[in-house]
């Protein structure tokens, strides 16, 4: 019984890391030695990481104010691609695949 019940907790031990591992890395990426998370501004991406390869507005908020969303493009680093979505400056999302 002992046995099972440290094998259960192992189990789940193991499920919750790999989660908490997974979600770090949609919202953030290593940049050299900085990471990069959701809610940074952009200058503070700039600094660490420099220019993107590409930068794009890829569209506007609604409401009083129209606000810039864009898109920036980093990669390859590691293998991966990394598409950082700012809106208003704000760092709100980054996705990241293998090309």
């Amino acid at each position: 019984m002992k046995r099972v019940k440290g094998l259960s907790l192992a189990i789940i031990t193991i499920f919750l890391l790999v989660t908490a591992a997974t979600s770090f890395a949609e919202t953030s990426f290593r940049c050299g030695s900085n990471i990069v998370k959701k809610g940074m501004l952009d200058f503070e991406v700039l600094k660490n990481c420099g220019e993107p390869q590409s930068k794009e507005v890829v569209g506007k908020t609604t409401g009083k104010m129209e606000l810039n969303i864009e898109r920036w493009v980093y990669g390859p680093v590691s293998g991966y691609m990394y598409i950082l979505y700012f809106k208003a400056g704000k760092l709100e999302r980054v996705e990241s695949y293998r090309p």
